[in-house]
C-alpha cells in the first residue's frame, strides 16, 4: 500500500479570474452568441433579436441557437448597420 502525496495542480484560481478566463476564450472564438454579439456591436439584445427577426443583420443557426460571425458583423457595421424598426 502506498501513500503518495496528492498531485499539485498549481495555484487555485478564483471564481473571477476563471470567469474572465472562459470570457477571453469564448471572445477568442469568430463565432458570437446574442449576447456576446450584441456587446460586440454595440446594441440591446433585444434590438439584435429584431434585427435577427427582420433579417437585417447576417446569422446562422446551430440548431435552435443563433451565431453570429464577428466578420460578417464587422461588414454588416461598415455598410452601415441598419436603420431603427
Amino acid at each position: 500500500m502506498s501513500t503518495s502525496a496528492p498531485a499539485d495542480h498549481g495555484p487555485r484560481l478564483h471564481p473571477d479570474d476563471l470567469d474572465a478566463i472562459v470570457r477571453a476564450v469564448r471572445l477568442s472564438s469568430p463565432w458570437l452568441t446574442t449576447e456576446d454579439a450584441a456587446e460586440y456591436i454595440g446594441c440591446s439584445v433585444s434590438r439584435l433579436r429584431k434585427l435577427t427577426m427582420l433579417r437585417l443583420v447576417p446569422f446562422e443557426k446551430d440548431g435552435s441557437r443563433l451565431m453570429f460571425h464577428r466578420d460578417k458583423l464587422d461588414e454588416f457595421i461598415l455598410a452601415g448597420g441598419a436603420v431603427t424598426p
